[in-house]
Formats: structure tokens, C-alpha cells, sequence
């Protein structure tokens, strides 16, 4: 991010937007069961204010464990029978929940508010405190034999985690930023759910399209199958041709995105769940991919 100041400032009408979305979908009720009425969006995780090349990740929407501690079904449960929901209170979370007293609206208009929202996001994966210890079973440890996805960024240069001497810093981000109740798949099997109300009229695309913007990053790396088509169907188009090559119990292709003018990975498997991976073997990954990349790609870390 080349200037704080602008990157500051973008960053808040970006969140104003997403905002402003989460208001609108609450309106309709299979929404309002959905996203928990303090949570606020989550742009991204990982400090985008680094002077290293970012390497962005994307899956599908943030964990209500970012924001909870219940289970889907204790959570809809709860929320159907209008009783309160277990949350992680500030300040001893890693993100800024809101309090009893404050509303999403609120955030439209408070600076303040804002820039503690932002805050969250950029120091995510700082290990001060507690409030900053990251959702490890899905990124993985801070650890040069990490699992999950960090275990595969070691092998590819990268890092989400500070103070190393890896040539990237890592940053993710989702599809779409709201903490849902369900799982992203039980979501959209939801008959009462339309995903046109994400991803129709552009509104994703147009948003990613946005945060890249201001991300800046060197490639991206998509995750799954299906995040890939998702991807690949709202937001940009130009990846759907790229062939896939095997590698080991799973698939990954490379190539150029046209929209968002970025070299990007797709990967079959969900790192956050890397089932048929071993430690070693994603860190084994990660080196291959990082070669294939820079043979196909050499000014990738400009």
C-alpha cells in the first residue's frame, strides 16, 4: 500500500460499502438469520500496510468463529428463538465486535469506529495478545513446519504471519465479507437463500475488483474448486480456460486474469482443510507452485 493516508481512506468507503450491503441484506429474514447483527464486515486478514510484495488469498467468507463462540446449529437456534448470541467480546478479540448499544449503521458514520474495525484486519496475525491469535485451524501455525495454508505459503516464499525473512507477506480475503451462521456450502443449499443477492449485479465483482485495487497484490491464489468457479463465474471471467495439471492427490493451474491484471493460482483442495497433505508435503507444494509461477511469470514480484 504506497500511501497510508490514501490507502486509510480507501479502505473506510470500502468498508461503508460493505456496510451498507450487510444492512441491505438484513432486511430480508433468511439474511437477518444469517449475519449476526454486531458483526461487522471483514475486508481482509494480514497487515496490508507491508512494504513486501503481497501474495493474496481468497476463499469463501469469513468463520463466525472470527465474531462467536457457537456452533451453526447452536447459533440459528438461538437466533430463532430471538435469544442472544455467545460472542467473542472486544477488546479481547481479534476483531471489532460491536457492543449492545452500537448498530451496523453506526459504522457509516463514525471514523473512529471505523479505523478500529480496520485496525483488526491489519494486525490480525500479530501475536502480541490474545485478541490477535488467528483462527490457526484454518491458516495455520506461525511455524516453519505450519500446516494448512501457512504450511503451503512457506513452501511458496510467503508468510500471513510478521518478523520473518520470507519474500512475501501473505493476505486473504473472501468472496464475500460477512461471518454467516452456516458453512459457506449449507448457505447456498439454503433454498430460502439467492446467491444473486451477493454476487448478482455486479456488486462482488465490482467490490473485489476494488479491494485488489487497493491490495495491490503480486498474484492471488484462489482455493477449492468451487471458490475458484465462483471466482471464475462473478467476478472474473478470463480464468475459466486455464488447463488444470495434477499434482500429487491434487490439481492446480496458472495463469493470467484479465480483469484484475494479476498472474493467479488456482488450487483444487481447500488448504484450510488439506486432507490428503502431510506437513511436508505442503510445504513441498508451495516450492513447486512458486516455480512454476515464476517460469511462467517472471516479473511476478513487481
Amino acid at each position: 500500500m504506497s500511501n497510508s493516508l490514501e490507502c486509510n481512506s480507501t479502505a473506510r468507503s470500502l468498508l461503508i460499502h460493505a456496510v451498507k450491503k450487510q444492512i441491505k441484506l438484513r432486511e430480508q429474514d433468511e439474511w437477518k438469520k444469517e449475519l449476526p447483527e454486531r458483526c461487522p464486515p471483514i475486508l481482509w486478514f494480514g497487515n496490508a500496510e507491508t512494504k513486501k510484495p503481497i501474495i493474496l488469498t481468497v476463499a469463501a467468507n469469513p468463520s463466525r468463529k472470527e465474531y462467536l463462540n457457537e456452533t451453526p446449529e447452536s447459533a440459528l437456534k438461538k437466533v430463532k428463538n430471538n435469544e442472544p448470541l455467545n460472542y467473542r467480546e472486544t477488546p479481547n478479540n481479534r476483531f471489532r465486535v460491536l457492543n449492545q448499544t452500537e448498530e451496523l449503521a453506526d459504522i457509516l458514520n463514525d471514523q473512529q469506529l471505523q479505523d478500529e474495525i480496520i485496525n483488526g484486519y491489519n494486525f490480525y496475525f500479530y501475536p502480541q495478545d490474545e485478541r490477535y491469535t488467528a483462527y490457526t485451524k484454518w491458516f495455520g501455525m506461525n511455524k516453519p513446519d505450519s500446516y494448512n495454508v501457512e504450511g503451503f505459503l512457506r513452501g511458496f516464499g510467503a508468510s500471513y504471519y510478521p518478523n520473518n525473512n520470507l519474500s512475501y507477506q501473505a493476505v486473504h480475503i473472501d468472496l464475500f465479507p460477512f461471518a454467516t451462521l452456516s458453512n459457506f456450502k449449507c448457505l447456498l443449499e439454503n433454498e430460502n437463500i439467492n446467491e444473486e443477492d451477493l454476487f448478482g449485479n455486479n456488486w462482488a465483482a465490482n467490490f473485489i475488483q476494488s479491494l485488489i485495487t487497493m491490495l495491490q497484490p503480486s498474484s492471488l491464489i484462489l482455493f477449492g474448486r468451487t471458490n475458484f468457479n465462483y471466482f471464475s463465474q462473478y467476478i472474473d471471467s478470463s480464468i475459466s480456460q486455464t488447463i488444470w495439471q495434477g499434482y500429487g492427490c491434487a490439481s492446480y493451474c496458472i495463469g493470467g486474469a484479465i480483469k484484475v491484471e494479476l498472474p493467479f493460482i488456482g488450487l483444487s483442495t481447500n488448504l484450510g482443510n488439506p486432507k490428503c497433505f502431510t506437513a511436508a508435503s505442503l510445504n513441498q507444494y508451495g516450492q513447486h507452485i512458486q516455480q512454476e509461477v515464476l517460469r511462467s511469470h517472471p516479473n511476478h514480484t513487481q
